[in-house]
């Protein structure tokens, strides 16, 4: 096993930040042309494509990876040939009932949010589920083999077809005079070209040929794959109930314009931006799972290999989040031409450290074969974000609604340490100490720095990384043996 799941999550990390680089850079000719009440349209049926594409999958991907890395370290590829061609199946189905569903359910789901002319960005998007499954399936069937670059060549190969038709379409659509909210369907038709970009790629990639058994798989498939489903549906959940709930809920505060306006900024420039720490999180947490479930199948100790995942997935993850932070209103202006909503920005970002150590624990339970706690967890947390959401938004305002959504991630990311408890180390009590120390420090190194919002970006990135590297090797979360893992060039895994 080695170390090969920490060269398959930079894999995977490097691809998905080329991917949200693309992303956020999509996001800024948008803005543009679609302005915050056209990007409201468009997140408005992101987030409901987003949770569908999950619902259509089932979980499959990732419980695909786990079963795959558990027979695989056994010998047995006959059985995973099976299980791979089990899955594909169900994925299509999935996929045919998810499409179809969101193409006629689109009118009333944009009613509900109180912005009709949404439909047509969410009927836009629905062909791109019934591929994206096929996709998943391929995805986990690699990452189970830790085979993790035809699934980062996929994530890239999507983002540049996607971002590039979307830019395209939306502006055509707009030049012609058909305003931003067909604009705004046309920005997400270029999910469907970014979906087929994502199959063309890992149509070409070689996977290993076996003839598949009988053996019965369904039922540890989805054993495995309908807690996982849940748990998975938590972020894209709580994404959609913002959707739904903020221009309903701000209307009263703030009329429907600027609530509309708000909406435009939680989901288009807010969420954008902080799904950048978290994309770490996702790429350490797929190459995690399989990298767990073999350990675990060969009776290997777990106590190492989590302690490391915890401490990358902090490593990784909190100097992005503490840059993006104090060089908010710079990057703001930069991406989407001013400063407004940046105390949004600020407010989402902030949730990004709880999700990770959520996603991160969540990967352990699953590797260890206990999907169904992160599943009833996820429901804990899904209530208390509902709760919180609807005491503290007629106070609070928008910033009630992401502290819905703060309260959610805590809860169920301490409901996972206390289920892997017997898993921890002592040293995990170093990564709140490491990222409190480089927050305060960083903080009144940066607050007085007055610069052209570019290099304001540069002069705090370059403060904050110096602070983070400084403190993580002076309290020894970062080792000269992490560095020089990082550096040399590994061996390639098995094939």
């Amino acid at each position: 096993m080695g170390n090969a799941w920490l060269q398959g999550t930079i894999i995977l990390a490097a691809a998905a930040l080329v991917a949200r680089v693309l992303g956020v850079v999509q996001r800024i000719p948008l803005q543009r042309i679609l302005d915050d009440t056209g990007m409201a349209s468009y997140a408005m049926a992101y987030n409901v494509y987003f949770w569908l594409l999950v619902l259509a999958t089932a979980g499959i991907p990732s419980a695909l990876a786990k079963l795959v890395a558990h027979h695989e370290a056994l010998g047995q590829e006959a059985h995973v040939a099976r299980i791979r061609q089990v899955a594909l199946r169900w994925a299509w189905i999935g996929g045919v009932m998810m499409a179809g569903g969101l193409y006629l359910l689109a009118p009333s789901l944009a009613r509900w949010a109180g912005y009709p002319e949404a439909q047509w960005a969410m009927q836009a998007l629905a062909p791109a589920l019934f591929v994206f499954p096929w996709v998943a399936v391929q995805r986990g069937y690699f990452q189970g083999r830790q085979r993790m670059l035809p699934s980062g060549l996929s994530q890239v190969g999507e983002q540049v077809l996607r971002v590039g038709s979307s830019i395209f379409l939306a502006y055509v659509l707009v030049a012609a005079g058909y305003g931003v909210a067909w604009g705004a369907a046309g920005a997400s038709a270029g999910g469907v070209f970014g979906a087929l970009g994502a199959a063309l790629v890992l149509l070409c990639a070689k996977h290993r040929k076996a003839t598949p058994n009988r053996a019965p798989v369904l039922k540890p498939l989805l054993t495995l794959a309908v807690p996982t489903s849940v748990a998975a549906l938590l972020v894209p959940t709580l994404y959609v109930i913002d959707t739904m709930a903020t221009i309903p809920m701000l209307t009263p505060l703030l009329g429907v314009e600027e609530a509309t306006r708000t909406m435009g900024v939680l989901g288009g420039r807010a969420q954008s931006l902080a799904g950048i720490p978290v994309l770490f999180a996702i790429a350490l947490s797929q190459s995690l799972i399989p990298a767990v479930a073999a350990a675990h199948a060969q009776q290997q100790a777990l106590t190492p290999l989590v302690a490391k995942a915890l401490r990358w997935s902090v490593l990784l993850s909190v100097p992005i989040m503490l840059w993006l932070i104090y060089a908010v209103d710079a990057f703001n202006t930069i991406l989407f031409g001013n400063a407004y909503g940046s105390d949004i920005i600020v407010a989402v970002v902030c949730t990004a450290l709880p999700q990770v150590l959520m996603m991160t624990t969540a990967s352990i339970l699953l590797g260890i074969g206990k999907p169904y706690w992160t599943m009833v967890h996820m429901g804990i947390g899904l209530i208390g974000k509902i709760a919180f959401t609807m005491m503290l938004t007629p106070h609070f305002g928008v910033y009630g609604i992401v502290g819905g959504t703060a309260a959610c991630f805590t809860i169920v990311m301490t409901l996972h340490f206390i289920r892997i408890r017997h898993l921890l180390s002592q040293h995990i009590f170093m990564l709140p100490l490491l990222t409190m120390t480089t927050a305060i420090t960083a903080h009144f190194l940066t607050e007085q720095i007055h610069a052209p919002p570019l290099l304001r970006i540069v002069i705090v990135g370059t403060i904050v990384f110096l602070i983070w590297i400084i403190c993580a090797v002076g309290t020894r979360t970062l080792t000269k043996e992490d560095i020089v893992r990082i550096v040399r060039i590994q061996k390639k895994p098995p094939q």
